[in-house]
């Protein structure tokens, strides 16, 4: 199960990082094209911003696996451990929930806008649509392991790393680990 989820993730990853790539190759040959060669593209804005809604639906995961989304400690600090734990718990399971309801209702989005084509490329909106309930689907498998750990006490590896810092120094960028009393 392990090696599935580490292969999941880094096919994600790359698909983030491809989305990246050929969304800067499609803004720069549109670019070119409009003021060197004086001849606009009908289709490139449309098509940057779908693979831009892909982008960012798996770049969601990809924070919540390296927990890398805003929390704010201020509630955290409130509490006892104990009643933290659970409250995190508690955030995490209803996290989950969520995107089971998305999931579901990501797929009847889909099927519903399956027929819609899009305005300059012609294709089916369902290529879209279909980033939602597969969006979803990954976040649920991540809240749940996260879920899971949390149950089990087990470490959470990449997640909850509340004791990283980042410190920006001149060109160089330093990751350091720092110790907390808790």
């Amino acid at each position: 199960m392990k090696q599935t989820l580490y292969k999941l993730r880094k096919i994600e990853r790359a698909l983030v990082a491809i989305g990246l790539f050929a969304m800067m190759i499609i803004i720069s040959y549109a670019v070119f094209n409009r003021f060197v060669l004086k001849n606009p593209l009908a289709w490139n804005e449309e098509l940057t911003r779908y693979i831009f809604i892909w982008v960012i639906i798996l770049g969601t995961n990809i924070g919540i696996e390296e927990n890398a989304h805003v929390g704010i400690e201020f509630f955290r600090n409130l509490f006892p451990e104990n009643i933290t734990k659970f409250i995190e718990k508690f955030a995490i399971f209803g996290c989950f929930v969520f995107c089971v309801y998305m999931v579901m209702s990501g797929i009847q989005l889909t099927f519903a806008q399956s027929n819609q084509l899009s305005a300059s490329l012609g294709m089916s909106m369902a290529y879209v649509y279909v980033a939602i309930p597969v969006g979803f689907a990954l976040m649920g498998i991540t809240y749940l392991e996260i879920l899971i750990k949390m149950i089990k006490n087990e470490d959470l590896e990449i997640f909850h790393n509340k004791n990283k810092a980042i410190k920006f120094e001149e060109d160089e960028v330093i990751v350091e680990t720092t110790t907390t009393g808790k």
